[in-house]
């Protein structure tokens, strides 16, 4: 993970002319990543591209992976379509970290996009994909798509855990909607035992609902 030694090291490389090769640039875009600098995993793999040896997969998912964990929605989805540009197919994993993007950036339009587009490509979004989508729309406050997404979670027979029930109890929550909070609560008790911070969503539902 030492991402300054791994880009120094690839910078005596390229001065004094060895072979370079796909392997050595995705080492360091791999660094860069881990330590969430999404900028040099960037222009590592521009560097490399510049230097007339095409990206692989492993080289979009690092960087793909690095723009998601600083919630650049927009450069994760440029990279995902310049990857597609390139010919790599996307896997399920690039997907999902585009989609992870579009979570924490609050855009469920695109985060529901990319849902739609794993589904499209036949790729198995896996219950991480629609969690993140259901964190989305929670974000949002579109309790509608968040209640047709854990419609969809039932269909696939996926098995939903905190993290699905946790954004719908938060987002009816944040509306003060006592009554589908305290429903959604005890479709969770029926399948996992609720943790502290669910039954402090239940709390925040009665704070914030209206007075009869």
């Amino acid at each position: 993970g030492d991402a300054v030694g791994a880009g120094a090291w690839l910078s005596m490389m390229k001065e004094r002319g060895p072979v370079q090769n796909v392997i050595n640039y995705n080492t360091v875009i791999s660094a860069y990543a881990k330590t969430q600098n999404s900028s040099a995993a960037q222009n590592c793999l521009i560097a490399m591209q510049e230097a007339l040896l095409s990206p692989d997969v492993i080289s979009y998912n690092s960087v793909i992976n690095a723009c998601a964990e600083q919630n650049q929605v927009s450069a994760a989805e440029g990279w995902i379509k310049r990857m597609g540009q390139d010919g790599i197919q996307p896997e399920a994993s690039t997907c999902r970290a585009v989609m992870k993007a579009c979570a924490r950036g609050g855009s469920l339009s695109s985060a529901v996009h990319w849902l739609e587009e794993m589904l499209r490509r036949r790729l198995d979004p896996g219950l991480e994909a629609y969690n993140m989508a259901l964190h989305a729309a929670s974000r949002e406050g579109n309790m509608l798509e968040a209640e047709k997404l854990m419609g969809s979670i039932v269909a696939q027979r996926f098995v939903p855990d905190r993290f699905t029930f946790g954004p719908l109890l938060s987002g009816y929550a944040q509306k003060g909607n006592v009554n589908m909070t305290q429903h959604w609560f005890r479709k969770m008790a029926a399948v996992i035992r609720p943790g502290l911070a669910h039954h402090t969503q239940l709390l925040q539902a009665c704070a914030k609902a209206r007075p009869l």
